[in-house]
């Protein structure tokens, strides 16, 4: 007996090995999920047995992007659809099909489902009483952005929180060995933390750092780094702006790595463009990167670099964590996207 077609259309995949997308047709029967080079279906590139799917997971929130895995106990394919609309659609009908309880869509204990971005043990400094204490951090960009603290252990009561969009300024403490670290929120108070080591606090930072930025496209414009750090640079690109901050670039002739700050922006509805500065002061910008001209993007997980190949050049851009990197490089995608869907 022939399987039966239920659903098809184009999703783009991200590569198991290699972390690149890449834009697949995908076809639906009632045996299993295939993806194909094309819409004739003649190049198959893959598929996955309906039985083998243990979870349909959306990734938005906490990505912008509308991003959902698929598990199985293989492998997590990730995929992206072209719009929100789009996504429920593929998440209703995997849901039927799939070997699941349809309540495993609502109820997963994902940390991603969970709208949970990072979550560790810190050290607090008390406000009035200056002693430390051990508290259990968690940081949310749903349902609504919030850094959480509660003492460690199961089901206890949240000490504090703080509002994302609150948050003006994330720093180290001075000292080169501390792993000690400032979050100041509009109110005035600045929040003394300390990680296990100096690399999990500029994870820390970086990671809130990215949060908040998202924060203000989830939910509101936050009294944030974007108003107060780099508002040159947010007032300049206005409404356009998708986002901005600070990465590294690795020079074309002289093999060095350069701190520049990066800003991405739409400039019209079929063009957008990633230019760099040396500061977020300054109005010239050192280079810029037609979002049409690249061939090519990967982010390999862990090397919290992106690389972007166009016909006359590979730019590789590192960012401060694995966590911003990916945001980025989302971002970069989403752009590609857009743009292929005004021209089409």
């Amino acid at each position: 007996m022939e399987p039966q077609k239920i659903h098809s259309g184009w999703l783009n995949k991200r590569g198991d090995s290699v972390k690149s997308w890449k834009s697949r047709y995908f076809v639906l029967t009632d045996r299993e999920l295939t993806y194909y080079e094309n819409a004739k279906c003649k190049h198959k590139k893959g598929s996955i047995d309906l039985e083998n799917i243990e979870n349909v997971i959306n990734r938005s929130p906490p990505f912008t992007s509308p991003i959902f895995d698929i598990v199985t106990p293989f492998r997590v394919y990730m995929v992206q659809a072209q719009n929100k609309q789009e996504q429920e659609e593929w998440m209703r009908i995997l849901g039927e099909m799939g070997n699941f309880s349809s309540s495993a869509l609502t109820s997963a204990t994902n940390i991603v489902q969970q709208g949970i971005v990072k979550e560790g043990i810190l050290n607090k400094q008390g406000e009035v009483r200056k002693n430390w204490k051990s508290r259990q951090f968690t940081l949310y960009l749903y349902p609504l952005p919030r850094l959480i603290y509660c003492k460690p252990g199961v089901n206890t009561m949240a000490k504090g929180s703080i509002d994302l969009r609150d948050i003006s300024n994330v720093m180290p403490e001075n000292g080169n060995d501390s792993s000690t670290f400032l979050v100041t929120v509009s109110s005035g108070r600045t929040f003394v933390l300390q990680a296990d080591s100096v690399l999990d606090m500029n994870d820390w930072i970086s990671v809130i750092t990215a949060a908040v930025e998202e924060a203000s496209v989830l939910g509101g414009k936050p009294k944030s780094i974007t108003d107060t750090n780099h508002q040159r640079v947010a007032k300049k690109q206005a409404d356009n702006l998708i986002k901005h901050g600070w990465m590294k670039k690795k020079g074309d002739v002289v093999k060095n790595w350069k701190k520049r700050y990066f800003v991405l922006s739409m400039v019209s509805d079929t063009c957008a463009q990633l230019k760099y500065f040396v500061s977020p002061d300054t109005t010239l910008a050192k280079g810029v990167i037609d979002i049409s001209s690249i061939m090519e993007l990967t982010c390999e997980p862990g090397s919290c670099t992106i690389e972007l190949v166009t016909q006359n050049r590979t730019f590789y851009c590192k960012a401060e964590s694995d966590f911003v990197a990916q945001d980025w490089y989302t971002k970069l995608y989403s752009s590609q996207l857009k743009i292929q869907k005004a021209t089409q």
